[in-house]
């Protein structure tokens, strides 16, 4: 057990974490927003919408060059995309 203990020590200080490893929140709701046949030409940001959100199910807004959308993200990934406002 000691072991095993240090060696995951040494991995996670070999091998850290870094912030650049994950994607921005405007990155991944915006590639939601694609997969369900929306337009976003570039994502601009990403607000988490606390009093519409569930323990799992989160809501966000997210605003995009051309649109702003609402985003609701269910477990095993649905999720729901209602446009807000386009953009010309």
């Amino acid at each position: 057990m000691k072991a095993l203990t240090v060696l995951l020590l040494f991995c996670t200080l070999i091998f850290p974490c870094r912030a650049d490893d994950f994607e921005s929140a405007e990155t991944v709701i915006s590639s939601v927003v694609r997969r369900e046949g929306y337009k976003c030409d570039k994502p601009i940001k990403a607000t988490k919408d606390l009093p519409d959100s569930l323990p799992d199910e989160m809501a966000w807004f997210l605003k995009c060059n051309n649109a702003t959308y609402k985003v609701r993200l269910f477990p095993h990934y649905l999720s729901e995309v209602e446009v807000l406002d386009i953009t010309k």
